[in-house]
């Protein structure tokens, strides 16, 4: 019986001496090494970044970086005159930002950052390095087939453990790192096309071998299974099939997975890996099980330790009834009381999991968490803003659905009714973000995007309102297409308003781009309860008349035509000089490559940094499938 990564367990005993099959064999089972070592060192370099980011946020994150300015126009003539060469390593850091993240490759709807090529292309290089180096077979002839087809076939199996790895939620890389597994996936996705590229090398030296007898044995058979599974993985993986048919990605990609894993055990269990004659590359296979399991495990223990009302245990039996609310033909609003012990970090998302309205059980669904983990009581919220109906956003889970196909569609149907369903929350999961150590922050948001950047908001006017937050200064940037889609957060937002502190700035501008008149009374469902004393509204537009708008909140804009967000990312930047500044955007592509670009060259490069420019952070999450 021949073999596709050299030999047999019983050929290695039983076969004569064969210097080009030691050759290959040897090779085959000592690269994988080299690339898991590779791997795991820049694994570890990122661990180690972590770490030392860790120490000096809590040396110097909490030092507010503003001071007291007496005349700020003198102050900022000052500062744009003198280089200080004390402000280098921050100059540097900001280089770093811009060239690693802001600096991005966009093809189509798709876009990558520089970091992302990077990683990417220096592990791509890697593994086909590795792959195709030594190929010289014993009688002196270069590019031998046979020993790419072994040695690709062996270092498919020694990174399926990676893959797996990347493709959990909850996963050892993440927890090492600090990246969530969300930003990993595209890290995921990259390394299975190239495992796509080392399969087909595997089978192309094999068929060039000649098939043979070996066609009767089980490891191919089990091989073929999942070299076949992995194919049709690979092809309905591609982004125009996933994004137009989600659900069925969904379904098969878990499916599929398990099929490829247990062939590719089956397969690689029959050889040896090496001569000792006592390992096998299974070896590489099973841990791929138990990451999976213990995922599973997790996520499990989650669900029951989060929702354990649901099962009817304890007095909070009940308590995950979400409502439902149709607010629009196209969105849905899930609100469900906050599990007990579950918190959550603005930003975050959560898997919702509706046994009534999934095809699955266990059929989970991620929504970014529009509301915000507060530490204020009710009562103090009420009587402060006013308002009883923005009290969701501060104490409750509050999710904003987008209306597609299959479960959001199934989902609308029962919001129309106003129904009420039973709801699993898996999570939180994504990155925490911490705002409390910035001078200025921006917050930028198109359509549903607000579910991102709303929860900042009411985290950094909560943690002003009780002093632990450097924060002075807050510009809430909003666009939609019509004027009634305010009503989704509005309440929430001037509450905020009203619960910001004495010297605290917050401007709220919102745009709407989809129409050049608009009736205002549309845009909230109470416009009474919109007021503040002395308060001023605006509504203004480049070539566009004033309108009267009802709504009456304190440093509120309504403003006509797309926003020009450049001018305000510049502008902001410069207004925040001498101290330190935070930009999170989150909407289509075209708005987080706006933001990208403004914040490259020269509002935070070097020079600007060392002549007293703002420290800025950019942090971006986008619409569409990755």
């Amino acid at each position: 019986m021949s073999s596709p990564f050299g030999a047999s367990i019983a050929d290695v005993y039983a076969a004569k001496p064969n210097p080009d099959r030691d050759h290959r064999v040897g090779r085959a089972a000592e690269y994988p090494h080299y690339m898991w070592f590779i791997t795991a060192s820049f694994i570890g370099l990122l661990a180690l970044c972590r770490l030392i980011s860790f120490i000096c946020s809590k040396l110097f994150g909490g030092r507010s970086s503003h001071n007291v300015h007496t005349d700020p126009e003198k102050d900022h003539r000052d500062i744009s005159r003198k280089l200080r060469v004390r402000k280098l390593p921050q100059a540097l850091v900001n280089l770093f930002r811009i060239i690693a993240f802001r600096l991005t490759l966009t093809i189509g709807s798709f876009t990558i950052n520089i970091t992302e090529i990077v990683v990417c292309a220096l592990y791509v290089a890697a593994l086909f390095t590795i792959l195709l180096i030594n190929d010289t077979n014993a009688e002196g002839v270069q590019f031998d087939i046979s020993y790419w087809s072994n040695r690709a076939g062996a270092l498919l199996a020694s990174q399926l453990t990676l893959i797996t790895a990347l493709g959990t939620k909850n996963n050892v890389i993440s927890f090492l790192t600090g990246i969530g597994y969300e930003k990993l996936n595209i890290v995921h996705r990259m390394l299975a096309r190239s495992l796509f590229v080392l399969l087909c090398v595997h089978a192309s030296g094999r068929i060039a071998a000649k098939v043979g007898e070996d066609v009767h044995e089980t490891w191919f058979h089990t091989g073929v299974m999942a070299g076949l599974s992995f194919s049709i993985l690979f092809f309905i993986s591609m982004r125009p099939v996933r994004g137009k048919a989600y659900e069925l990605f969904f379904y098969t990609h878990m499916a599929l997975a398990l099929i490829i894993l247990g062939g590719a055990y089956y397969h690689t269990n029959e050889f040896v890996d090496g001569l000792t004659g006592t390992a096998t590359y299974s070896h590489y296979i099973w841990p791929c099980f138990l990451i999976w399991g213990l995922d599973q495990l997790i996520r499990a223990i989650r669900l029951i330790a989060f929702n354990h009302s649901y099962f009817g245990f304890g007095s909070g039996s009940g308590t995950l009834d979400a409502s439902t609310e149709l607010i629009s033909p196209h969105l849905v609003r899930v609100t469900l009381r906050r599990p007990a012990h579950f918190h959550w970090a603005p930003g975050q998302f959560a898997y919702l999991i509706t046994p009534t309205v999934s095809l699955l059980p266990f059929e989970g669904h991620p929504f970014t968490i529009a509301s915000y983990d507060s530490k204020m009581n009710a009562k103090e919220i009420t009587s402060t803003s006013g308002s009883s109906s923005s009290k969701a956003y501060w104490k409750e889970l509050v999710f904003l659905v987008n209306v597609r196909d299959g479960f959001t569609k199934r989902l609308s149907h029962v919001a129309a009714q106003k129904g009420t369903i039973k709801v699993f929350v898996d999570g939180p999961y994504g990155q925490r973000n911490d705002l409390s150590g910035y001078d200025n922050v921006v917050l930028i948001a198109g359509g549903t995007g607000v579910t991102y950047t709303l929860p900042m908001l009411l985290d950094i006017v909560e943690g002003a309102r009780a002093g632990k937050r450097n924060c002075k200064r807050v510009v809430f940037v909003w666009a939609v297409r019509d004027a009634r889609h305010f009503q989704w957060v509005l309440d929430a937002i001037n509450s905020a308003v009203k619960l910001a502190p004495h010297g605290f700035q917050l401007e709220i501008r919102l745009f709407v781009t989809g129409s050049s008149t608009t009736e205002w009374d549309t845009v909230s469902t109470d416009s009474s309860k919109l007021e503040s004393p002395g308060a001023s509204s605006s509504l203004s537009g480049e070539n566009t008349p004033n309108v009267k708008s009802p709504m009456e909140i304190s440093g509120l804009q309504l403003l006509l035509g797309r926003p020009a967000i450049g001018k305000i990312v510049v502008e902001e930047a410069e207004e925040a000089r001498g101290g330190s500044m935070c930009v999170a955007v989150c909407g289509s592509q075209s708005i987080a490559s706006c933001v990208r670009e403004a914040l490259r060259f020269p509002t935070a490069g070097p020079a600007s940094i060392m002549r007293g420019g703002a420290s800025i952070t950019l942090l971006v999450e986008s619409f569409g499938y990755a």
